[in-house]
């Protein structure tokens, strides 16, 4: 479980912090506030050490063709 998260240059996020985090969280907010890039970033550092989590990542949001074309 995690207890606290910080993230740092992530798409909107620059630095952002939550200090003690619960069991259960509930994100609210307006459109394009973070929400789905926070969620991002937590599948992200769950999944460090499977690199397919990324393209699965890009895959969802209809970003894969952008990679794989560089």
């Amino acid at each position: 479980m995690l207890h606290e998260i910080s993230i740092h240059n992530y798409r909107s996020f620059k630095n952002f912090q939550i200090d003690e985090l619960a069991r259960v969280n509930l994100i609210v907010g307006s459109n394009n506030s973070g929400k789905t890039s926070l969620l991002e970033a937590i599948y992200l550092l769950v999944n460090q050490n499977n690199p397919q989590s990324l393209l699965d990542l890009l895959d969802n949001r209809m970003e894969k063709s952008v990679l794989l074309s560089m």
